[in-house]
């Protein structure tokens, strides 16, 4: 009897353990821009591996007149960038796929009059159910970077809250009455204090997401004059203060003590780098003097940011010199007057096994196409991804179902408590229904903290 307690004891532990490790996601984003750049750095959905990715987040959708609109030339039609992405679901079964919508560059401006009143964000709801299903996504991330602040009022943070529950509440009794799988929301979320703050309602935020994108990366970048590791698990010297604030430690513990659930919550990582312009190219440690971001990268072309593959081929090929920071566990690279903070197979793996002891939902990446997607390193494709996936094992397993119950005056009428998915009513067909009545007509490349 003691023999089979202790044998059905291990059955348990192995199952738990299963039960975590098969829960844990990666979610990859794409940045549709990346389609534009030159030589090795052109990127299209194609070369995506959805074996590497549990959820795809195509990014970005654009906000005009109350709806969602596209951000390319050519992301519409059977060959458009959406179906290409789309279409990577035939490739993994139990891959989703979302569309984002905002991104800093778009900032506050369109989102102001989507959150209006009431009428304007069910409006703007309704038609986000309709455009989803349109082009076969399976939903919503929301980026909108940030409420309350970039143009936006302070009251606007009460209104995303209720924005958010309506599009959960909406993407429920939409899977409820057509039967289909329910779609997802996550939130893409800040990592400061600065912009939680001002943005967000954090114990009322988390009850409507599926899943937290938390983007723990730009803690330090060309906005400041020395330099700093941008996406560093831990604080460093050169921080003081608030700026103690500043990694990626305490922003996980800061959500999680807001009671955001630990298997939802997934922290970002960077497969690029922050890169700056010493002011005196001898004077190159971290926190060192800078008079400005770095210089535009050969592939990417953004001022203060490199791509993994475009560090990779400065250490390989122009002379630079990658240095361990003991403290913070993560390299930074320097050549002549340029300095760069970015993460390499060694620090991201860290990261990684971070995810894994704490328990946490698993991890995203902004963005495969700045991994390292043709080998260009050396290190096989996708070095970064690969690194962290062999750690946390994603699964496409779905956690079950959120169960959401919050509702406000605000957020108008409707969110009654659906009945269980086996006493749905019979749906009745129609024919001739009209257009539903209330129809209406880049990337994230800094973030100040």
């Amino acid at each position: 009897m003691r023999a089979l307690h202790k044998y059905l004891g291990i059955l348990l532990v192995l199952s738990c353990v299963w039960k975590v490790t098969g829960q844990r996601k990666s979610f990859c984003y794409y940045s549709s821009e990346s389609q534009y750049r030159r030589g090795i750095g052109k990127f299209v959905p194609s070369n995506i591996d959805p074996k590497q990715c549990t959820h795809i987040i195509f990014a970005f959708a654009n906000v005009t007149n109350l709806d969602l609109g596209k951000m390319n030339w050519n992301d519409y039609g059977s060959n458009g960038l959406y179906a290409g992405t789309t279409n990577l679901k035939q490739k993994r079964p139990g891959l989703k796929v979302l569309i984002a919508v905002g991104g800093w560059v778009m900032g506050s401006a369109p989102f102001v009059d989507v959150v209006k009143d009431q009428n304007s964000r069910s409006i703007w709801v309704q038609n986000v159910v309709s455009y989803l299903r349109k082009y076969n996504f399976d939903g919503l991330d929301m980026d909108w970077e940030f409420p309350g602040v970039r143009g936006s009022g302070p009251g606007d943070k009460f209104k995303f809250s209720s924005l958010m529950r309506m599009l959960q509440r909406a993407f429920q009794e939409e899977a409820w009455k057509s039967g289909k799988e329910k779609l997802l929301l996550t939130l893409a979320t800040a990592a400061g204090s600065h912009y939680i703050a001002a943005s967000y309602e954090p114990k009322e935020i988390i009850k409507s997401v599926d899943y937290m994108l938390l983007m723990a990366y730009n803690y330090h970048g060309q906005w400041e004059n020395t330099t700093g590791h941008h996406s560093s698990l831990y604080s460093s010297n050169i921080d003081k203060g608030k700026k103690r604030e500043l990694n990626q430690i305490w922003s996980i513990n800061y959500w999680l003590g807001q009671g955001m659930p630990k298997e939802r919550l997934i922290v970002g990582l960077g497969t690029y780098g922050m890169s700056y312009t010493l002011k005196n190219p001898a004077i190159n440690g971290l926190g060192s003097p800078a008079s400005a971001g770095g210089r535009p990268g050969s592939y990417t072309g953004e001022k203060g940011i490199l791509a993994y593959f475009e560090i990779c081929e400065n250490l390989r090929y122009k002379g630079w010199r990658s240095v361990w920071i003991p403290e913070q566990q993560s390299p930074y690279a320097y050549g002549g007057d340029q300095w760069v903070g970015y993460d390499d197979t060694k620090s991201i793996a860290i990261k990684a096994r971070y995810i894994v002891q704490q328990g946490l939902g698993g991890a995203f990446v902004w963005s495969v196409e700045m991994d390292d997607f043709t080998g260009s390193c050396g290190e096989g494709l996708y070095p970064l991804l690969n690194t962290i996936n062999k750690i946390i094992k994603p699964s496409t397993v779905p956690l079950p179902t959120l169960n959401f119950r919050s509702q406000r005056p605000e957020d108008g009428p409707g969110g009654a408590v659906l009945p269980p998915r086996g006493q749905r009513p019979q749906m009745q067909p129609t024919i001739n229904q009209p257009a539903a009545a209330l129809r209406a007509g880049s990337g994230r490349a800094v973030i100040f903290w």
